[in-house]
């Protein structure tokens, strides 16, 4: 066939790799906000609410006291 072995296993190993890498990335995302978890529901749900009196920039940098 046109198909070999070798070029299937290549393809496997290489999707494998891509959907390791997806998911290194999207938690090591998650776990860069002011707190642990602040970007979870954002990454599941794709839409994050900041409220209209602070700035994004703002909000990404508060802490946990504020």
């Amino acid at each position: 066939t046109w198909l070999s072995l070798q070029a299937v296993a290549l393809i496997h190993t290489a999707g494998a790799f891509a959907i390791l890498s997806f998911i290194v990335v999207h938690v090591y995302m998650i776990t860069t906000g002011h707190t642990l978890f602040a970007h979870t529901r954002a990454m599941i749900t794709g839409w994050e609410e900041v409220a209209d009196e602070e700035s994004v920039g703002s909000w990404e940098y508060k802490t946990k006291a504020a």
